[in-house]
């Protein structure tokens, strides 16, 4: 069945800024990895922002400067309360979701080279499919989980969560629509990760990469795993 989807509030959540990503320890100091966090932060919300479907954007985080990233790019800030992990973080996005009883689409913070045209013709899913995802391609993990009803099925992010995702999808019989896109499937959470991709989005990340020298710190990492 066919669906005209608008409206739809797209859901953030966001780690604290010191805290993030500390599996590329090896290539960032603690420092550089909060630069990151946080430029990959405003590249997605930037794509967001175009996204003709959204009625809005909240992003779920307990760190101050995110919060103030997020109001900068006009996006509303849910207060992550325990900082417990990403999937009570979603949770408390949902609730604030749920008093609109409005489409949803949860969207990770770290896919800065996604585009606009990419999650809108995610969202143009929903019009055939009650649930969308979008995988991340390393790691099995999902980078956009998209929903009519924000209680269709119960989110279960992390690693392998995109299998979790579609057999929770199918087990209430929903269908579930699978959309894959160069960006969107592209996060940042191990070394490899950090090679920029040619994309019209991250233009923060790609030039953050460019004045930490991440090509040459990456090589020699490379070099220094053939050699052990």
């Amino acid at each position: 069945m066919r669906k005209n989807v608008r409206g739809v509030w797209a859901i953030v959540p966001v780690k604290t800024f010191a805290q993030a990503k500390q599996r590329l320890a090896l290539v960032l100091s603690a420092q550089e990895r909060a630069r990151l966090a946080e430029a990959m932060l405003c590249d997605v919300l930037e794509q967001l922002t175009t996204v003709p479907q959204l009625a809005g954007i909240m992003v779920v985080t307990a760190d101050p400067l995110a919060a103030q990233v997020a109001a900068s790019f006009g996006a509303h800030h849910v207060l992550d309360l325990l900082e417990n992990g990403v999937n009570q973080a979603v949770s408390a996005g949902l609730d604030a979701a749920c008093q609109a009883e409005c489409p949803v689409a949860i969207i990770a913070a770290d896919v800065p080279f996604a585009t606009s045209t990419e999650i809108a013709a995610a969202l143009s899913c929903l019009e055939q499919n009650p649930v969308v995802l979008a995988p991340a391609e390393a790691d099995g993990g999902t980078n956009l989980l998209a929903l009519r009803r924000v209680d269709l099925i119960e989110p279960s992010f992390g690693e392998d969560s995109f299998a979790r995702h579609r057999a929770r999808a199918h087990a209430l019989n929903l269908s579930c629509g699978i959309f894959r896109a160069q960006g969107l499937g592209h996060d940042i959470d191990r070394a490899e990760d950090l090679l920029a991709l040619s994309s019209s989005g991250g233009k923060r990340v790609r030039a953050l990469f460019e004045n930490l020298n991440i090509t040459t710190r990456l090589n020699k990492l490379f070099e220094q795993h053939q050699l052990t």
